[in-house]
């Protein structure tokens, strides 16, 4: 496996999925911590940090290879999840005043954006100011959602600690969105 670094970040592959490349980018702060995010979902693959005693631990949950995020029973560990996170009840819903049907994976309603939400998706990266920066297009009618979105998620790792993530959306139509990340933290470590 290739490895690059550039300040704070390293880039390595890991694996594909129908031939194309699935990239782990390590950031790392000044304190021994370091956040794993894969461009597959823009999903954080572990958050390693040292505890009271020093003792560097994995505190999220995540699989050792892409295959465990590619298995219909992975509970979106730590994907960016939409185009709408949550369930949408029926897989419909009223936008001024025209009822729109989206599709249905989880009958009789919609989870997470679809049967291929933007957690399986590939979605560009990009280094910049010691941020990862992660971009989406998600297509008119895609899933059955009306309008085109370009979706960003912004990732950094600070000194202190802090990890911020900056999700924004920008659509051509009336549609809902709501962004989460889905991590799921065991403090104790695993």
């Amino acid at each position: 496996m290739s490895q690059t670094q550039t300040a704070g970040i390293t880039v390595q592959s890991w694996g594909a999925i129908d031939g194309e490349e699935i990239k782990m980018f390590t950031l790392r702060n000044k304190n021994n911590q370091e956040v794993d995010i894969l461009n597959y979902g823009a999903t954080i693959r572990a958050i390693r940090t040292p505890d009271k005693n020093g003792k560097v631990e994995d505190v999220v949950l995540g699989f050792d290879n892409i295959e465990g995020y590619l298995k219909s029973d992975n509970p979106y560990f730590g994907a960016t999840v939409g185009r709408v996170a949550n369930r949408i009840g029926n897989g419909k819903f009223i936008l001024d005043g025209v009822e729109v049907n989206v599709s249905k994976n989880k009958a009789p309603n919609t989870l997470h954006g679809g049967f291929k939400g933007w957690n399986a998706k590939i979605w560009e990266s990009e280094i910049r100011n010691n941020s990862l920066v992660m971009t989406l297009l998600s297509e008119n009618g895609e899933e059955g959602f009306p309008g085109a979105a370009i979706a960003t998620a912004i990732f950094k790792l600070h000194d202190d600690g802090t990890l911020s993530i900056v999700m924004k959306t920008c659509a051509t139509k009336a549609t809902p969105i709501n962004l989460t990340n889905h991590s799921y933290f065991n403090l104790a470590g695993h």
